[in-house]
């Protein structure tokens, strides 16, 4: 069984792998800066990764789309993503987006 310090192990060598993300919207990616990254108290393995979506800036437009968020590790590779349909009113500051990773030991067996 693994330990919560092992849980916790690999919520932190997630983050670290954690560069930037990138947001579609209007059918165009851009990139995000990661906000912050936290570990909740008393759920070890937990991580939080939090992310300001900012409205792209277009005159005329009173709401954009955000279609996709992806993270993208410290190698410049996808590290996750994922299809959104958020709208955003274009007047906001932007949305505050979480992903959040969950690790967790799962045995399996099978007789055969």
């Amino acid at each position: 069984m693994l330990t919560n310090a092992a849980l916790e192990s690999y919520a932190r060598h997630t983050k670290r792998r954690l560069a930037y993300a990138r947001y579609k919207a209007a059918g165009v990616w851009r990139r995000a800066e990661i906000d912050r990254c936290e570990y909740p108290e008393g759920e070890p393995g937990k991580l939080n990764v939090w992310l300001v979506l900012e409205p792209p800036v277009s005159q005329g437009v009173d709401a954009v789309s955000i279609e996709g968020v992806q993270l993208i590790d410290t190698a410049g590779a996808v590290f996750l993503e994922t299809e959104e349909a958020i709208l955003m009113d274009a007047r906001q500051e932007g949305v505050l987006y979480r992903i959040s990773f969950e690790f967790k030991e799962s045995l399996e067996s099978e007789v055969v």
